[in-house]
């Protein structure tokens, strides 16, 4: 699964909030850590080379501090100091090392803002065809020895093989964690055109596929339940947005991560991720963590298109689906 963890830092406060996801991720998956500090190349007007010199040794001596504090907490940990544009050697530097998660902060040195998502961390998200687990600046508190544990995961799932290549991930994190595994499916209200009014006929036939589809939903989560080793709940809301009744789930149960496939069903690949995982980056309060199930893009072929056979051929980067060949319901989302 994930073997190699990339974690992003510049000596604030807000990137040092990742830490204790760090330690679970980790201590979960047996992985080795990486911290990486990239310091902003000099601009093109004369800078004072004693300065320069100065700060680089700052950001040496402050990684062998992180380093230090995490291998005390029995990480495997190594660091990696880079000059240049941050987003982009974040982003190089990953897929130089073959990564398979960025533990990313929402928010760093430039501080907390109204925007969901600080520039550089967009920048990582968009660029990057890598697994993300995006924490939140400012709500994990408990500081880099800290520990933390995950009680309440929220799966959601639509029914296709692309958003099951989480549940690897899922299981193992439930696991390690002892966390309820809390597998979700949303139905959406089917639109029915009429300019006036609708019709009992068209009522009946909007609330039939409705239950049709709830159906369906549940005999898909009663096969794939005794498939994850976890304790497992199920929802099954009705709404007119898959966002919008997720995030109503998020509060509602305090949830502590949700757990995303990059893509599902309906996502087009050419894009990063899909629409219901982009609206929790852009509006979501809990940590999310994001499974990309598309391989990764050479700098050759930065707009490469892949069929959904050819993505699953890729899931992810060192994830197996868990599949035992029965026959998956067809679900609407």
């Amino acid at each position: 699964m994930f073997k190699n963890i990339l974690v992003p830092l510049d000596g604030s406060d807000l990137a040092e909030g990742v830490f204790p996801h760090v330690r679970t991720m980790a201590a979960a998956f047996g992985a080795r850590v990486t911290l990486l500090h990239v310091s902003k190349a000099p601009s093109q007007t004369a800078v004072d080379p004693l300065d320069w010199h100065l700060h680089k040794a700052e950001a040496a001596a402050y990684l062998r501090e992180q380093v230090q504090h995490l291998q005390t907490a029995g990480v495997p940990v190594d660091s990696r100091l880079l000059e240049g544009p941050v987003a982009e050697r974040i982003v190089e530097y990953a897929d130089q090392q073959q990564s398979d998660l960025i533990i990313l902060s929402t928010h760093g040195a430039g501080g907390a803002s109204d925007w969901n998502v600080s520039h550089i961390a967009q920048k990582v998200l968009q660029r990057g065809v890598t697994s993300i687990l995006l924490v939140h600046a400012g709500q994990t508190r408990t500081g880099i020895a800290g520990q933390l544990r995950y009680r309440h995961i929220l799966v959601p799932l639509d029914g296709s093989r692309r958003a099951e290549c989480v549940l690897p991930v899922a299981a193992r994190l439930a696991e390690q964690a002892e966390a309820d595994l809390l597998l979700a499916h949303v139905t959406t209200r089917p639109v029915i055109f009429n300019r006036l009014t609708v019709t009992e006929t068209e009522k009946a036939a909007g609330k039939w596929l409705i239950d049709h589809n709830r159906a369906r939903a549940a005999d898909y989560f009663e096969e794939l339940a005794p498939r994850i080793h976890a304790n497992v709940q199920t929802a099954l809301p009705v709404g007119d947005s898959v966002a919008l009744e997720l995030h109503r789930l998020v509060a509602d149960e305090a949830i502590d991560l949700v757990l995303f496939s990059a893509h599902g069903q309906t996502s087009h690949t050419q894009w990063v991720y899909g629409s219901v995982v982009s609206n929790f980056i852009a509006n979501g309060s809990a940590p999310l963590l994001v499974v990309q199930d598309l391989p990764r893009l050479s700098e050759q072929q930065p707009h490469r298109q892949f069929t959904p056979r050819q993505a699953l051929q890729g899931i992810p980067h060192g994830v197996s689906v868990i599949d035992n060949g029965q026959k998956r319901h067809p679900t609407s989302s």
